[in-house]
């Protein structure tokens, strides 16, 4: 989980965390998930087709984004290329979840997979003795 909240850390850092509004968020209080998106087999040696999917990629990000399902996503720097990225969702569960990528096709078609990690706090934030 530390993992996790420093990779999510990095996101917001770089800039490319996404904000919600509340009338955005889901009408029903759904949980969070943390969700790394993890390498697959081989994307193909077609760069059209890769910018395609790319294109389509963030365009499945901006849908989920417009429906207030998504929270946050970025590309994360796993040096051994491993975990791509990792987004923060809202779902009422992994059956859901899995559904909001369905038209990603890199995840579709398996060239990434997905990781999903319910997020819980276990501890308030604002905790006395931090100076």
């Amino acid at each position: 989980m530390k993992a996790a909240l420093a990779a999510l850390t990095l996101v917001a850092a770089a800039g490319l965390v996404g904000t919600s509004r509340a009338a955005d968020l889901p009408p029903i209080n759904a949980p969070t998930w943390f969700v790394f998106l993890e390498t697959g087999r081989p994307t193909p040696a077609d760069p059209p087709a890769v910018q395609a999917m790319q294109r389509g990629h963030i365009d499945n990000f901006k849908r989920l984004f417009s429906l207030g399902q998504l929270q946050a996503a970025g590309p994360m720097a796993d040096p051994a290329r491993f975990k791509r990225g990792i987004v923060v969702v809202r779902a009422h569960n992994l059956a859901d979840l899995k559904a909001y990528f369905q038209p990603d096709e890199y995840v579709r078609e398996g060239y990434m997979t997905l990781n999903a990690v319910p997020a819980t706090a276990r501890q308030p934030l604002h905790t006395t003795g931090i100076d």
